[in-house]
């Protein structure tokens, strides 16, 4: 059989470019020679080994050909799937896909300023706690060789490389028994910089027989995982797959029926002890990695919501396909919702009207009952939480494709500044589709003063970034706040970090209503805006352009971000998002 070179020029591509990716697995019992042709290459042969998974990288359309006993084959491959090769009774081989739902969306060109590196580099802080009963020489090695092992293998499903930048101790609570609560300790006690990927190893909890959590974090791209080191009787090579378990989640995977792969549910099963077991991803998942890589590398994302539309949709193909397939698992539909509908088009027609106009019939109606003298007029914050209330129940009554983004638009609009809304170019269609000017008078003249913690321009940056979310994306939402602070630090009111937050929280508001994580009848029984905006007291604002080059030295350095992680943490931390499952 000829000996495969599936080069590096197939396998790294320009790194200049935005590559496209598709999955090759061998799933014969012997290595399989092929070639594959990509658009802007010529054609590479090479040789995929038994049970080998490969991710391939380039331009589509993909060709891959293959000699079989029954003649030579060759098939076009589209990007944004998974195949594999497999061998009937006979010894003939043939290529199948991996089923998805609907057709995968091409890569988006997006442009670099610079040109991409080979690898995605993630930097990473390891922490073991007090319990550890090695030195700190020892331990601190064994760690390091682990995290790096690792990288090994995520370097070739996902083009990512983990770069340890140090190694800690920390002080975890000996009275803290469950895993859940010692994932919030650590994230509290050991902080990252912005950026980092902290990784805790703990030696503190006892492991119980049955089903536990040996490892966790809370979803792509979070900032921390915490891990339990077995006791003296594991391998090193199963402490390694709970690593790379626990990265592959890190990096989008979700649990496979796969009984081989690395993200099967249960891994406290000695498998990885065996000779000659390959502790790698199966097709799908290597599949997601690779896609959230490719997001890594052209460094244009630090959050699930920042990933490109295409990303999006097709991570959300795979999503679809491993819930299906694991029905009992939540892992898939988890994350699922964490990448939030799709925000691409305006639906701004008449679903959003409709919501619009139960918003205004809902003030009108507490002006009256007002104007009749019928009890005391409510508060700013608490007509604000029965409009959004009125507006949910609205849209619960609309169709579930159309009821969460028409509940969005019409908040920002009605509760968020309507003349903002009108001055951006991406949004004053649909500001003059769902409202004509007769209408927009009478709004004013109910003159609603929407009110977040007794402020009403932390509604409107709430209302309004939720709105821009659903109009537009949640990163264009989110550039359009900063530079909104950026102008407000020339000389006007100050560049305002509480402004931020409230961008922020609005952001996630939509994504959550948009997934469906927040349903609509439930926010409109007991919607209450404080639940969904932290408080903003310890939130530097009123930063003039010097003051704040001074302390933060500008946007996108590392005390900027880590001003923009504390935001995010305090909205991880109210009551809606907090219950977010932790990911085994």
């Amino acid at each position: 059989m000829p000996i495969i070179r599936i080069t590096t020029a197939l396998l790294f591509l320009a790194s200049s470019a935005s590559a496209e990716v598709v999955v090759l697995a061998n799933r014969t019992p012997a290595p399989v020679t092929i070639e594959i042709a990509e658009a802007n290459g010529l054609p590479a042969s090479g040789q995929l080994a038994a049970g080998e998974v490969r991710p391939i990288f380039g331009a589509a359309p993909f060709r891959v050909s293959f000699d079989s006993p029954r003649g030579r084959k060759s098939y076009a491959l589209s990007s944004a799937s998974a195949y594999y090769l497999a061998a009937d009774a006979q010894g003939a081989i043939d290529l199948a896909e991996l089923g998805l739902p609907a057709a995968p969306t091409p890569a988006a060109e997006l442009p670099t300023a610079a040109p991409l590196a080979e690898l995605a580099t993630v930097p990473v802080v390891i922490y073991a706690d007090d319990e550890q009963l090695l030195r700190p020489e020892i331990w601190g090695r064994q760690l390091v060789a682990r995290v790096e092992a690792a990288s090994e293998i995520l370097e070739r499903h996902a083009r990512v490389r983990l770069s340890v930048q140090d190694v800690r101790m920390w002080d975890s609570d000996d009275a803290t028994a469950d895993f859940t609560a010692a994932v919030g300790e650590f994230e509290r006690e050991c902080p990252p910089v912005a950026g980092q990927l902290v990784i805790g190893f703990s030696s503190q909890f006892q492991i119980p027989d049955g089903r536990i959590h040996m490892g966790g974090t809370r979803g792509p791209l979070w900032t921390h995982i915490l891990l339990r080191e077995w006791s003296g009787h594991a391998s090193e090579r199963e402490r390694l797959e709970l690593l790379l378990h626990e990265l592959g989640h890190y990096l989008g995977a979700t649990h496979s029926p796969e009984p081989d792969s690395v993200m099967r549910p249960l891994l406290v099963d000695r498998k990885s002890r065996r000779v000659g077991f390959d502790i790698r991803f199966d097709p799908l998942n290597t599949l997601a990695i690779a896609m959230v890589g490719e997001e890594l590398r052209r460094g244009n994302s630090r959050k699930v919501r920042e990933f490109s539309p295409a990303t999006r949709r097709n991570l959300g193909r795979i999503y679809a396909a491993l819930g299906k397939s694991m029905p009992a698992d939540p892992s898939a539909m988890h994350y699922q919702q964490l990448l939030g509908a799709s925000m691409v088009g305006m639906d701004t027609g008449a679903p959003a009207k409709r919501v619009l106009a139960a918003i205004m019939a809902a003030a009108r109606g507490e002006q009256m009952r007002v104007e009749l003298g019928s009890g005391a007029a409510a508060s700013a914050e608490e007509n604000t939480d029965r409009l959004v209330r009125a507006g949910a129940a609205a849209a619960a009554q609309l169709p579930p494709s159309e009821g969460p983004k028409a509940f969005v638009l019409a908040l920002g609009l009605a509760l968020g500044d309507a003349e903002a809304v009108r001055k951006y170019p991406r949004t004053a269609t649909m500001a003059e589709q769902l409202e004509s000017p007769a209408e927009r008078r009478q709004r004013e003249q109910l003159g609603i003063a929407a009110q977040i913690h007794g402020r009403s321009d932390t509604a409107k940056h709430f209302f309004v970034s939720a709105l821009l979310t659903a109009a537009t994306t949640a990163r264009e939402a989110e550039q359009l706040g900063v530079a909104k602070e950026m102008l407000d630090a020339q000389g006007g009111s100050g560049f305002s970090f509480a402004d931020l937050a409230a961008d922020a929280a609005g952001i996630r508001f939509a994504e959550a209503v948009l997934a469906g994580q927040l349903p609509l009848a439930a926010l409109a029984e007991n919607f209450r805006t404080v639940h969904f905006v932290p408080p903003l007291e310890s939130l530097p604002e009123g930063l003039q352009n010097a003051d704040f080059l001074a302390k933060y030295g500008g946007m996108g350095t590392d005390k900027f971000r880590a001003e923009q992680e504390r935001i995010e943490q305090l909205i991880d931390r109210l009551p809606p998002y907090a219950l977010q499952r932790l990911l085994p």
